[in-house]
């Protein structure tokens, strides 16, 4: 068997099994929730390669195995639709990973984006794959067999971490996230209708600067109130916590350049460096609990991400 021959069998057999496992990431981020083109493309761009491959074989009225100069053609068409194809489904896995991040950062009170990284390594992974073998197939067999032994290792790679993460906690979470950023939309949507009815009121600028001052007030009423340094508060429950609407504070937030997560851990750092010169006797274990971290180490990542030094040294130079 020649290279072309060689060339069509592989691109009727990684196109359909790049669409499978893109599908199934995307099934997975989406949880389950899929539009009519995510469903649709992989099967389109496989019909469309089979059509020029057999098409260009019968065509040419030669034996199926035969090297022709059509059947090379079709083979570099249907390279293309391969490609459109992936890059499709990166564009799709990239925005929803970053849509799935940002609603975490925004729901929970500690950073949760460490447990996606195997799904941007699988992404990544898919991604240099489906780059690879339509140029890979059409060079030497050694580049082949690269590509081969690439895949072989991945597979195994993102399968287990497939089942750990299916077996975790995270999708529930991930979950409870993303309703809660559907709710936020919502209550959003509801008061923009509310006030489109009364646009026409002379006082309802005013009536907006009113509710960025009431959130501002909450807000501060529930830091004095030590409200932040709570173990495990979401967004959710801050909100209710200071008695303002969830799409006010997220709104609130947005208008500070920040987002929950991020806007909670510079709080509970602050209470820290208080801490360290005020009580410099407490080890960083009771200072992290105080401050309403999950534990130790937590607090000394977070603590070094935000200042540039660890608490040690953040106190020693204080001192």
């Amino acid at each position: 068997m020649g290279v072309t021959q060689g060339v069509m069998l592989n691109l009727l057999l990684f196109v359909p099994t790049s669409w499978v496992f893109s599908l199934s990431l995307l099934c997975l981020q989406r949880q389950g929730r899929l539009n009519k083109w995510d469903k649709a493309i992989g099967i389109i761009t496989w019909s469309i390669v089979t059509l020029l491959i057999f098409g260009a074989v019968i065509t040419d009225a030669k034996p199926l195995f035969s090297d022709t100069p059509k059947l090379r053609i079709a083979e570099k068409i249907s390279s293309v639709f391969y490609i459109i194809m992936q890059i499709y489904y990166a564009y799709r896995h990239v925005s929803n990973l970053r849509n799935m991040r940002l609603e975490l950062l925004d729901y929970f009170d500690r950073d949760m984006s460490g447990r996606l990284i195997w799904m941007k390594v699988s992404l990544w992974s898919l991604s240099a794959l489906a780059l690879m073998i339509p140029f890979g197939i059409f060079l030497s067999k050694q580049i082949l067999i690269a590509i081969v032994l690439f895949f072989f290792f991945c597979i195994p790679y993102m399968v287990d971490r497939f089942c750990d993460y299916v077996k975790s906690g995270t999708p529930a979470k991930i979950l409870e996230a993303e309703r809660n950023a559907e709710e936020i939309m919502e209550e959003k949507r509801q008061e923009e209708l509310k006030e489109e009815i009364i646009e026409e009121d002379s006082s309802f600028k005013n009536k907006k600067e009113e509710k960025r001052l009431r959130v501002s007030k909450a807000v501060a009423i529930w830091t004095e109130r030590r409200g932040h340094l709570q173990q495990g508060i979401t967004q959710p429950i801050a909100a209710a916590e200071m008695g303002i609407p969830k799409y006010l504070f997220t709104e609130w937030l947005s208008e500070q350049n920040t987002n929950y997560n991020e806007w909670l851990a510079k709080l509970r750092i602050e209470e820290a460096q208080r801490i360290l010169v005020t009580k410099p006797d407490w080890n960083n274990e009771t200072i992290a609990d105080h401050c309403g971290f999950k534990n130790r180490a937590h607090f000394q990542n977070k603590f070094k991400e935000i200042t540039g030094k660890t608490p040690t040294d953040w106190q020693n130079s204080s001192s």
